[in-house]
């Protein structure tokens, strides 16, 4: 007797799977709060190439960003970045199948070290709603994107079969409609897309030399567009980091995508503790874990488990 039932699922996409999994895993946090850090070196010297006779530049501001380097260094940042913003991610999960994902970045830079073009290369918000089900994954998601200059991107998404449908729209600072642009995305043996700017997600039974891959819906990182980003990711060892001062043992997992880079160092318990991404070689930033309750300024977060519901 030969069984004719659906063959299981092979090892590449039990593999792919582990990031809708962990959305549904009793053990993940149901909010995570970071502070993002980034160089903003490069901007400096672009206002000093835009200078034509007036004056833009505090005389202090490279004093200013020395001081604001050491302060992130110190919390856990890469040398050379600063503080410049925040995301929060909270997830709501209905019964055991469904599950909800809202994500606020905020993008500010240091009004002290780059005093002038602020508004045009700050002042960024991207946000996203997701909706997922177990058995399919990401089934609809809508990204907005408000820019300095008063411009917004709003994406929205909506699986249908094995493709996802996504519609493109670009608003001027008057919020009249300048693009509308439709793309339909298959999703045929990539996996189980999530959406997200790194491949690093709660990994509850990490270990060394484990590996995994992870397909995101990236609508952040292309100005305007969503494309599909297929990452691998692989543990490489034990490493010892600091963060907010304090010393963290922690499993370091590095991923590539394209031209993207990623790094993330995580807990023994699966927990991301810090993750830093380069994109297209030109653009990166780390984000570390942080504790906001209470509305008080990002302080450590107590590891490795974050209290629920907060």
């Amino acid at each position: 007797y030969e069984h004719k039932g659906p063959k299981p699922p092979s090892e590449e996409a039990l593999r792919s799977r582990s990031a809708l999994e962990a959305i549904f895993s009793d053990r993940a946090p149901l909010r995570t709060y970071w502070i993002v850090c980034a160089n903003v070196s490069k901007f400096g010297a672009l206002i000093k190439e835009n200078d034509q006779g007036q004056h833009v530049l505090q005389p202090n501001w490279e004093a200013h960003l020395r001081q604001r380097e050491r302060e992130a260094e110190a919390k856990g940042a890469e040398p050379g970045e600063v503080e410049v913003g925040s995301l929060d991610s909270i997830t709501t999960r209905r019964g055991e199948t469904r599950a909800e994902i809202k994500t606020s970045m905020t993008i500010r830079l240091p009004l002290d070290v780059t005093p002038a073009l602020h508004k045009v290369i700050s002042d960024w918000e991207i946000s996203s709603t997701s909706q997922f089900s177990l058995d399919q994954g990401l089934e609809e998601f809508t990204a907005k994107m408000h820019t300095g200059l008063g411009m917004e991107i709003v994406l929205r998404g909506v699986r249908n079969d094995e493709s996802f449908h996504i519609g493109q729209f670009i608003y001027n600072n008057e919020n009249e409609l300048i693009s509308d642009q439709p793309t339909e995305i298959p999703l045929k043996a990539l996996g189980t897309p999530i959406i997200a700017m790194t491949p690093f997600h709660f990994r509850p039974n990490i270990h060394a030399q484990d590996s995994w891959s992870v397909t995101v819906i990236d609508a952040t990182t292309k100005l305007g567009e969503a494309r599909l980003a297929a990452w691998d990711v692989k543990v490489t060892g034990r490493k010892s980091v600091r963060l907010f001062g304090r010393p963290y043992d922690t499993f370091e997992a590095v991923a590539e995508c394209d031209r993207n880079k990623a790094v993330a160092y995580y807990s023994a318990d699966g927990q991301v503790l810090k993750q830093h991404v380069e994109i297209e070689g030109s653009l990166s930033m780390t984000m570390l874990l942080c504790d906001d309750e209470e509305g008080l300024e990002p302080r450590p977060k107590r590891f490795p488990h974050r209290p629920q519901g907060h």
